[in-house]
């Protein structure tokens, strides 16, 4: 998979010079970083906390986020059956929320599962994403997703990645 540019915003600082963001596979250097995405969530109760080695045992699944080698935001994909596959730790930076990060990262996440003959996927909305509307979904990889995540996702299957 090729990296994705896309405009955004900048990240040091306050949002106001535009500059691309990337999404791309994580690698090993990436798992520190998401972990420290994850943490906010651990401390709120919104997610339970992974381990560093669960992290690097899982980072084939997951994509990031970048913008001038900084990692804002990531998400995971992982194949639960044969045509069946979850986002997962859907995370993106407060200052990148809507600014289609979250957005390009379940497209990503879409096309993977396409390119492993995964049709359909779950994903949960946690508390995080949207206060008092907990909601699971499954759609098809047919289509854009029209799933627009904001902060966190899932909250339902926490111990996982």
């Amino acid at each position: 998979m090729s990296p994705v540019r896309c405009p955004g915003s900048s990240y040091a600082g306050t949002m106001t010079t535009a500059a691309p963001f990337v999404v791309r596979p994580a690698g090993t250097r990436d798992v520190r970083r998401i972990h420290e995405l994850l943490e906010p969530f651990v401390q709120k109760r919104i997610l339970l906390g992974k381990d560093l080695v669960v992290l690097y045992g899982s980072v084939q699944q997951f994509v990031v986020a970048e913008v001038d080698g900084e990692v804002i935001g990531c998400g995971a994909l992982h194949v639960m059956w044969e045509d069946l596959g979850e986002i997962r730790t859907l995370i993106v930076h407060d200052e990148w929320l809507h600014h289609g990060v979250g957005r390009r990262i379940v497209e990503v996440l879409e096309e993977n599962a396409r390119a492993l003959g995964v049709s359909r996927w779950t994903s949960s909305r946690g508390a995080a994403s949207r206060p008092s509307a907990s909601r699971s979904s499954t759609r098809t990889c047919t289509r854009s997703s029209s799933v627009a995540p904001t902060r966190v996702s899932p909250s339902s299957s926490t111990s996982r990645t």
